[in-house]
């Protein structure tokens, strides 16, 4: 025994030289890879990676806060979660469930008494298995209405707005409680109401009391449309416009100010204290923790994705269940994984409108595991929108067969990313260029019905019938249940 003894203390140190090896070669695999991503313009944003017993082995930021040009992020900077709330308002209903103030079967309406429907229980709002129908639609569809109430009356949109409606248009449910998963933003802002009912206290104030005072996670805190600017670490939303050069702003609505949902605004140091009390179970009991992972089963005998606040998934070369979630609104998209409570999490937020969230995620995940990972493919339509304000339009195309020709692994040329460009430039009234962009992708797609439609469409604007008549005829024939094709080509012909 003495002899295994003094071998396990030999190898002791060899063993822990192995592991700060591979986190040294790690750490230098994610700097290789967000520098790619940042000089780019994928990624702008703070990235923490969290290895084996929790320790940190990645952690820094990339670019400025989004406000100005002058201000660079930190690990302070505080950024809208977005859908990463979810977990937090999830967390706050397994508080009360321990305190004994409700139960997960517990049916809504016996809490809020004049709730709509009586065959939803708590439980279905938590794993997304309601049928209640996204409320954002609604409010889409009528944005400008809602605008104009700001402005004019200072109205702003909250929880209880959005229970209002519920009640007073009482939706039809897309499914029969419990029945089916459909992710849906409306069920966690009633959550939220719960527990605001519950307790008798502000949904900001139980998660300050509950979460981040217990946890010191002092940069953490909800949104409020009436003072959102008021700290100084606030990350901004933002978006380059189509030159990939002039800076947008993509912040909060300040007409809108839901929270449960979303509304919350933390950083990538306060979330590491998060994961690793969630590792801990510091809030609440081990037992409570684990009904995170439990999804239920769904009428086609599948398992629903979604547990309390989380997605939960199987990695195929995992042994144990993990959980993700990403959050994305205007300007924000952002991402946690929590691989185990022993280690291997990943928390990436970004402020710049950056539509790389899923490449970047899954390489990184593959960094923290040993995998071969690649970088992110760009985008074809920024790379030559680029090159068009910059040299023209007939430079820019002559460049783009070239790069195509001879460098094709390093850009994404889905057909849908010229056509994109293509609208952006009628947006900005620059038609011919638009045209010559949708010409180009009829070229390499000669296939698609959809990329003549748009061709048409935009000799169309230009008055260019006969054009457009060739084109929407192209795209129908190569699609017969166009009718957007059908529509225009009759009008066409009968104005010949």
């Amino acid at each position: 025994m003495r002899k295994l003894h003094l071998i396990l203390l030999w190898l002791l140190p060899i063993y822990t030289v192995g592991c700060l090896a591979q986190d040294q070669n790690k750490k230098e695999e994610f700097d290789e890879l967000l520098k790619y991503c940042y000089q780019n313009n994928m990624f702008n944003g703070n990235v923490l990676v969290i290895g084996k017993n929790n320790a940190i082995i990645y952690e820094k930021s990339f670019g400025f806060n989004g406000k100005d040009l002058n201000t660079p992020l930190t690990s302070d900077s505080q950024f809208l979660l977005a859908s990463l709330s979810k977990q937090f308002t999830a967390m706050g209903i397994m508080i009360l469930k321990e305190k004994g103030k409700l139960n997960y079967n517990d049916l809504v309406i016996s809490h809020l008494k004049d709730f709509p429907y009586k065959n939803i229980s708590i439980r279905n709002l938590l794993n997304q298995t309601s049928g209640i129908p996204e409320y954002q639609g609604f409010l889409n569809k009528n944005k400008e209405q809602i605008l104009k109430r700001f402005k004019e009356k200072g109205k702003i949109i909250t929880n209880q707005d959005v229970y209002n409606l519920v009640k007073a248009t009482k939706p039809k449910l897309e499914f029969t409680p419990g029945d089916h998963f459909n992710y849906s933003n409306t069920n966690y802002v009633l959550l939220a109401m719960l527990i605001e009912h519950i307790t008798n206290s502000s949904y900001s104030e139980f998660m300050d009391e509950h979460i981040f005072l217990p946890l010191k996670m002092d940069n953490s805190y909800v949104y409020n449309a009436k003072n959102n600017n008021a700290s100084k670490n606030r990350a901004y939303g933002y978006k380059l416009d189509i030159d990939r050069k002039t800076m947008l702003p993509n912040d909060v609505l300040v007409f809108f100010n839901t929270v449960g949902d979303g509304g919350i605004y933390s950083t990538t140091k306060d979330l590491y204290r998060w994961l690793k009390a969630l590792s801990d179970n510091t809030l609440v009991k081990k037992e409570t923790f684990t009904e995170v992972y439990e999804t239920p089963i769904l009428k086609n005998n599948k398992k629903a994705p979604y547990g309390f606040g989380w997605f939960v998934k199987q990695l195929p070369v995992l042994s144990y269940k993990s959980l993700t979630h990403s959050g994305e609104f205007v300007g924000f998209s952002n991402s946690i994984f929590f691989g185990n409570t022993e280690g291997n999490k990943i928390i990436m937020l970004s402020n710049n409108s950056s539509q790389y969230r899923p490449e970047l995620n899954q390489s990184l995940t593959k960094i923290l595991y040993g995998f071969p990972y690649e970088m992110p493919k760009i985008k074809s339509n920024e790379f030559i929108a680029k090159l068009i304000y910059k040299v023209g339009i007939e430079k820019a195309i002559k460049k783009y067969r070239e790069v195509h020709e001879n460098n094709a692994n390093q850009y994404d040329y889905d057909e849908s990313y010229l056509n994109r460009l293509g609208y952006q430039l009628i947006k900005k009234d620059k038609l011919k260029e638009a045209i010559e962009i949708f010409k180009l992708n009829v070229e390499y797609y000669p296939n698609s019905a959809n990329v003549y439609d748009s061709l048409g469409e935009a000799y169309l604007l230009n008055t260019e019938k006969e054009a457009a008549l060739f084109n929407y005829k192209k795209s129908l024939e190569l699609n017969p249940d166009n009718r957007n094709a059908v529509k225009v080509i009759k009008r066409l012909s009968n104005t010949n």
